[in-house]
């Protein structure tokens, strides 16, 4: 038996007759497997069986629901950055200005376009 790691997955060979370079072949395409559906791995088993190279996987405990995918930090990053750019401006919820133009809205029609905005932001953001 011997030992690897690659990233964070420690990986156990538990027959010295696979040669490392399968055993680390095996390991790279479990980790690619379990990448691909959103697993993230803490252990990897490797086994000489008769039908050649078995590999069994242990998932990281709560890796799923810590964890956000890199698209899913995107739209958040979107969304937070679209909610501080339609803030209140300091003249009062009520009001906006232009920088390009320099044009002023004022009224309840400011806050419901804000609040349009988002709402529409997220709706799209999540069918995405």
């Amino acid at each position: 038996m011997y030992k690897l790691i690659i990233g964070n997955v420690r990986i156990a060979i538990h027959d010295d007759a696979i040669p490392r370079e399968k055993a680390i072949a095996a390991a790279q395409e479990a980790v690619q497997k379990a990448g691909r559906a959103g697993k993230h791995l803490s252990q990897i088993d490797i086994f000489q069986s008769d039908e050649g190279i078995s590999v069994k996987t242990i998932e990281k405990a709560g890796a799923r629901a810590s964890r956000k995918t890199l698209k899913q930090s995107m739209y958040d990053s979107i969304l937070a950055a679209a909610k501080e750019n339609l803030a209140s401006s300091a003249a009062g919820p009520d009001s906006w200005t232009d920088d390009d133009s320099g044009q002023q809205w004022h009224g309840s029609e400011v806050e419901a376009a804000r609040s349009q905005i988002l709402t529409e932001l997220s709706a799209w953001l999540k069918q995405s």
